[in-house]
């Protein structure tokens, strides 16, 4: 009978794994803030202490020129949301991979009624209005989260 090598035998991480994880992964993006930081330097002053330190009322130096690449921000993350999440429309819809169910006026019926709910639901939460954000710091920074917590 074979034996299970290191790799396929599964634990639970202790504290000091994922204290370790951590260190590795806080390691690795080192290099990436300081280019997140100059990003936000010229096109999101909001954010600039992205990765250096300040205390509480201390004055953050803004080296703008003029405000072109915060302007070209905000028009990126409005031309995003508006063609890829527009509240206004509808902006995806539910179906079944099987063609056949899909001619089942039941099943369509289903999935319409559960896509109204849908957009019901995002409509009536602040999500429009955070996913602006992440297109402004997807615009930045190129990267971005957005997360989703029951209601």
């Amino acid at each position: 009978m074979a034996t299970a090598t290191k790799q396929e035998v599964k634990h639970d991480p202790t504290p000091a794994d994922l204290i370790k994880r951590f260190e590795k992964l806080k390691s690795a993006r080192s290099n990436w803030e300081n280019q997140w930081q100059e990003a936000a330097t010229y096109a999101l002053p909001t954010k600039t202490d992205m990765a250096s330190t300040w205390t509480q009322g201390q004055k953050v130096a803004v080296e703008n020129y003029d405000a072109t690449t915060r302007n070209s921000l905000q028009v990126l993350a409005a031309a995003l949301h508006s063609y890829l999440t527009n509240p206004a429309s509808k902006w995806f819809s539910l179906r079944t991979q099987d063609k056949a169910l899909m001619l089942i006026q039941d099943v369509k019926l289903w999935l319409h009624q559960t896509e109204e709910k849908c957009y019901d639901v995002l409509n009536n939460s602040n999500f429009s209005q955070q996913v602006h954000e992440l297109y402004i710091d997807l615009g930045c920074f190129g990267t971005a989260v957005l997360y989703s917590e029951e209601d």
